[in-house]
Parts: C-alpha cells; structure tokens; sequence
C-alpha cells in the first residue's frame, strides 16, 4: 500500500490509502499539500473547484462496483496499484491511469470532466429532421487489421509482482492469427487483466463502423461521452422528418408515414 489520497464518500472528504483509480487520478490532477493532521494547507496542481467532483464519484463508484472474479467470489471491477518512477508530466501520468481504466478525462468548457465507457440510456436522437443536409458519412473500418489473439502484460501480485503474460483468444474472427501485445500498467491480478483484455477483444471485434454528421448548434443537446440515437435514409435507419404544422389534436408530417 501506497500513497493516501483525499476520497470523496459522498458527504465528506477523507484522507486514506485507496487503489480506485477515480481518487487516485484526483489526487495527481490537484496535488494537495497536507499539515500533520492530514488537512489541506494548498493544492500544487488543478483547482477542485475546476474538477467535476460529481462525474469523478460516478466513476469512483463504477470502478468498486463488484464483478464475478472467475473463482467463485467478487473483487472490484477496477483497481489501480502502479508506481511511478520516472519524470512525467502530470497529464502524462493521469492519462496512464486511465488508460487500462475505462475511462478518458476531458474539458468541458473551463471544467475537467471524465467520460466512464459504461452502459448507459441515450440521451438525444438525431435525424434527417436535425442533421445538415449532405453532411451524413459512414465509414466502414477495415477487416483485416483486427486482431484476434492478445496478450496481456503485467506485474501479478500473487507471482511476488514478476512480470506475467497473459493471453485471449477470439476464434470468431476470420483473421485470429493476427495478434497485439499490451503492457498494462497499474492491475496486479490476473482476474483484471482478463477482463481488461477481453474488453479490448470486444472493442476491436464488434466497433466496425463509425458516422460523422453535422447539426446546428440549436439541435445539440449531448456532450462527449453520452450515448445518441441516429436516424437517416442513407443507409435506411428508420424514418424521419418534421412536422409542418400542428393544432391543438393534429399535426402534419412533411411526408406520408405508414404507423402500425
């Protein structure tokens, strides 16, 4: 155990050691500086109050949430224990955090905010009704590059922290053979890297697609990170349109539209 952290509990601050990486990502953003009695004389690095104390709690609470850990028991979904032990600079090191921890830090405005990929509802729906006409474009990303073997390297806690490589499988892709080596820094157990592993399986495999579209600032009601729903008669996702006119019990569509 490591370095004490300031940990948000949802009424009050609390200084103790801590491997959420959500607090520990906290902690090298401000910097605090402590008396004896572990209170708050400065912060060397961000202002808290530039932090989005909230998205940062919803993230701390997603990495503690308990998942199967292949043994018959529970662990943590997400832990972090690394040490840091050359010169870099502090977006660098909170980047590193992240990165094996689902999760990217982001401004929004003059406020730092963290997108959690995480099941969530959507939020808004845009369609041919919104988008700027013309400026709809889906890209199809290439087949052949994805890989279907991954191994994963890291410093095993039960192995007395020697380094471990750890390999997954995906047989459904056409090109299995293909294969990619990651050096995850910060997870220590065996459980973590598989599910960390089997979650870059999953991304590689199922993300085939991406769109691009434009839409007036008007129709724009989502942020980076939030999950939309997408209308458009290019590649035939459902109708859409506007209305024309509207009374008190009717409105008019700009097309007919057969409802069921």
């Amino acid at each position: 155990r490591g370095r004490l952290v300031r940990i948000w509990d949802g009424s009050e601050w609390i200084v103790y050691w801590s491997d959420n990486p959500a607090w520990i990502c906290y902690d090298i953003l401000t910097q605090p500086v402590y008396d004896n009695d572990f209170n708050v004389i400065r912060f060397d690095g961000i202002d808290p109050e530039r932090i989005d104390l909230d998205k940062f709690k919803e993230w701390a609470d997603f990495c503690d949430e308990l998942v199967p850990d292949g043994k018959g028991g529970y662990e943590k979904r997400c832990t972090f224990n690394g040490i840091f032990d050359s010169e870099m600079s502090l977006w660098d090191a909170v980047l590193k955090v992240c990165e094996v921890e689902r999760a990217c830090l982001v401004w929004n405005g003059s406020k730092l905010t963290v997108v959690i990929d995480k099941p969530s509802f959507p939020v808004q729906l845009f369609s041919v009704g919104n988008i700027i006409e013309g400026s709809f474009r889906e890209i199809f990303l290439p087949q052949d590059d994805r890989v279907g073997e991954i191994e994963i390297n890291y410093l095993d806690e039960e192995s007395d922290y020697d380094r471990t490589v750890l390999t997954i499988f995906d047989n459904d892709l056409p090109n299995s053979k293909n294969k990619l080596s990651l050096n995850v820094f910060g997870i220590t157990r065996e459980n973590e890297a598989y599910r960390y592993g089997l979650y870059r399986l999953y991304l590689n495999k199922y993300v085939t697609r991406t769109i691009e579209f434009e839409a007036d600032i008007d129709a724009i009601a989502c942020t980076v990170g939030d999950i939309i729903l997408v209308q458009h008669d290019i590649p035939e996702w459902g109708e859409g349109g506007r209305l024309e006119a509207a009374s008190d019990n009717t409105i008019t569509l700009d097309k007919e539209v057969y409802i069921d």
